[in-house]
């Protein structure tokens, strides 16, 4: 695996601590979960469509609150900062959607409060 920020992949494979599961992984089971958790990244911010369609296809934003969803935002923002910095690209494609989404929801919420 080279490019598209994959390279520290082969430096966890060649560099594993003694305490650290090594990349790929020597189970079938850890390789299957590696791959879910990489579908998971890709589904979870699905959980937030219900709540983005809501403010803006049916302009509806009560009982929203605009602080709720702006401190989610940050958090997942400084997720995607932790993900950047330990090259984990489950942690940066989720919380980079679900931050993308949170910020959404708090410009619906201004907009159409």
């Amino acid at each position: 695996m080279n490019g598209g920020g994959l390279h520290h992949l082969s430096l966890r494979k060649r560099q594993s601590a003694p305490k650290c599961e090594p990349f790929p992984a020597r189970t079938p089971w850890m390789r299957l979960l590696d791959k879910v958790i990489y579908a998971v990244a890709l589904i979870s911010p699905l959980a937030l469509l219900p709540q983005a369609s809501q403010v803006f296809l049916k302009h509806d934003t009560a009982g929203l609150a605009i602080s709720t969803w702006f401190m989610l935002g940050a958090i997942n923002s400084l997720w995607v900062v932790y993900g950047i910095a330990h090259k984990d690209k489950p942690i940066i494609i989720a919380n980079f959607l679900l931050a993308t989404l949170d910020f959404a929801i708090v410009f619906g919420i201004l907009k159409y409060s």
